[in-house]
């Protein structure tokens, strides 16, 4: 994955997204609190997911935002759908990529535009804590996973600056 030119953002949401990028993943400082905090999160999710699912499983990401988790993960040989709301998050996704089986999809958490128990894991990072209907959201993810797939959650508890880290396998 890649950092893109900043002379290749199209727009705002672009700017945003790059901003973030260079504060969390391609921090020149590699011992940045932000840095450091932000690398630790997406090692434990790949983690979980290399754990659990065979590299050639489908995996969703909702709420992908800049896509740094899929990315990487298709980089590793999954076949990774990030999925946001906002078209221009995964146009700036696109600008990042480099190689592997990357499909992102624009839609919405609540609905999520996949059949039936398709997917091996559903990731949703610092995604619940922002939503009116986290219900909706984890009823979606329990619909597309496979019986034996995963549900990986992260979400931020800022008080406290850590983590939460849940994995739950669909039986």
């Amino acid at each position: 994955m890649k950092l893109p030119n900043f002379s290749e953002l199209n727009n705002e949401d672009h700017i945003f997204l790059y901003n973030h990028d260079i504060k969390e993943f391609h921090n020149p400082n590699q011992n940045s609190f932000e840095r450091t905090r932000y690398i630790a999160r997406i090692n434990k999710i790949i983690e979980g997911v290399r754990r659990h699912i065979p590299t050639e499983g489908k995996i969703v990401e909702v709420g992908s935002a800049q896509s740094n988790i899929s990315l990487l993960l298709s980089e590793m040989g999954y076949c990774v759908y990030p999925i946001d709301i906002r078209h221009s998050f995964l146009t700036y996704a696109r600008l990042k990529y480099e190689k592997g089986k990357f499909f992102p999809i624009c839609g919405n958490a609540e609905e999520l535009p996949l059949k039936d128990e398709t997917i091996h894991a559903v990731i949703l990072a610092e995604l619940l804590e922002h939503t009116f209907y986290p219900s909706k959201i984890l009823s979606e993810a329990y619909r597309v996973l496979k019986k034996e797939g995963i549900l990986c959650i992260t979400t931020l508890a800022r008080k406290f600056t850590a983590t939460i880290f849940i994995i739950a396998k669909k039986r």
